[in-house]
């Protein structure tokens, strides 16, 4: 699993924040009652497997809810066969994202990726325990 330091957004507790090594936030959707309205601000981690980090099709944004989106750059490609692993770096941390096994990527290329928000698990970082 992934883990990325986030925060839950100070203005809509419906969202949760990632801030990469540029500044840059990237702000994405919870599904209803994952944050409470006082939670705005606390930090969390947020974990995401590699299976539902995925390159971003518009026809799957238009048919899942909750799917947020993030912009990186591809830093290595692995072919396995049956899939393509993909290691980019996302809020200074390095992830590994499933694709295709025919997604034809090239080192530094930008990337959108989607995730599936609802599969996406929220931690506490002070006690590692789900939130």
């Amino acid at each position: 699993m992934n883990f990325l330091p986030a925060q839950i957004a100070d203005s809509a507790p419906g969202k949760v924040v990632l801030t990469g090594e540029d500044g840059q936030a990237t702000h994405l959707p919870l599904p209803e009652g994952v944050a409470k309205s006082g939670d705005g601000g606390r930090r969390v981690v947020l974990g995401i497997r590699p299976e539902n980090l995925t390159r971003y099709l518009r026809h799957e944004a238009e048919e899942t809810p909750y799917l947020g989106t993030i912009e990186t750059r591809v830093e290595v490609v692995e072919p396995t066969g049956a899939e393509t692993m993909v290691v980019s770096r996302i809020a200074g941390r390095e992830v590994i994202a499933r694709f295709e096994p025919n997604a034809a990527l090239s080192i530094g290329q930008p990337v959108k990726l989607a995730v599936d928000m609802v599969k996406a698990c929220l931690f506490d970082p002070e006690t590692e325990m789900l939130i």
